[in-house]
């Protein structure tokens, strides 16, 4: 029989007083208890799980339901152990990191917010004297042979780039601003698909302290025609890893 890690939480907490089942998952509860460390586990007959998109949510929604009432370390889903006392062994191990963990998360939730810059930029791009929306103007009119088209599409698309990860700085900077005070730590990442921006801001914030969190990035930012979108609260699966190898997906 192997076994599937969900989550460590603190050694003295009790199970979820509104414990959800999930049909496609075993039954899950907090097996393993040592060193002061619990782990969140179920059965599983076979020593790989299958990666469908519904066994991926529930795996999501098992980790949820344990975060409501308490801190928890999500883990990634497939973290398959060939037995309890591999799990034990675990926890004892790394003790000490998993506690430095839970201290620091004790009482908070993570929140996101995303910006979704639809518009292609127009602003100056530096030492070309023109706006990127001119610049592609003169492209398509100046650009003599297919040779003479390309590279000048390419440098417009990395201007365009750049640009783009300038107005996200600034609505970073903006969103933080309205925030400030109402969260304790926010991790950013920038995405430029086919020229579209996204930008993707997670908080940790105090769980008593949602409702101010929200209420305040529902104040005037300057998102410059972005929309604005704030889902959560989440397991805080953006701070269970140190700063220098934490990766935004």
């Amino acid at each position: 029989m192997s076994y599937l890690l969900y989550c460590i939480v603190d050694g003295n907490v009790e199970e979820p007083r509104e414990k959800q089942s999930f049909p496609l998952l075993p039954p899950v509860s907090i097996l393993v208890r040592t060193a002061g460390l619990g782990a969140v586990v179920s059965q599983t007959p076979a020593p790989t799980v299958d990666r469908d998109v519904a066994r991926l949510l529930a795996y999501a929604e098992i980790i949820e339901c344990y975060n409501r009432e308490r801190t928890v370390i999500p883990m990634r889903y497939g973290c398959i152990f060939g037995g309890l006392h591999e799990i034990r062994f675990l926890l004892e191990s790394r003790q000490r990191e998993y506690r430095r963990v839970l201290s620091e998360l004790d009482g908070s939730v993570e929140m996101s917010a995303r910006v979704v810059l639809e518009e292609a930029p127009s602003l100056p791009l530096r030492g070309t004297g023109h706006s990127s929306r001119r610049l592609t103007e003169l492209v398509h009119g100046a650009a003599s042979g297919p040779g003479a088209a390309y590279l000048a599409g390419r440098s417009v698309h990395y201007s365009l780039r750049e640009v783009s990860r300038m107005r996200c700085d600034e609505i970073r900077k903006s969103i933080c601003g309205a925030t400030e005070g109402k969260y304790l730590r926010c991790t950013s990442g920038v995405d430029v698909p086919e020229g579209k921006a996204n930008l993707v801001l997670h908080f940790l914030v105090p769980r008593e302290g949602v409702g101010e969190f929200i209420s305040a990035l529902q104040a005037p930012t300057m998102l410059r025609g972005g929309a604005l979108e704030v889902t959560g609260p989440w397991p805080p699966y953006n701070f269970v890893c140190p700063p220098e190898s934490r990766l935004l997906h």
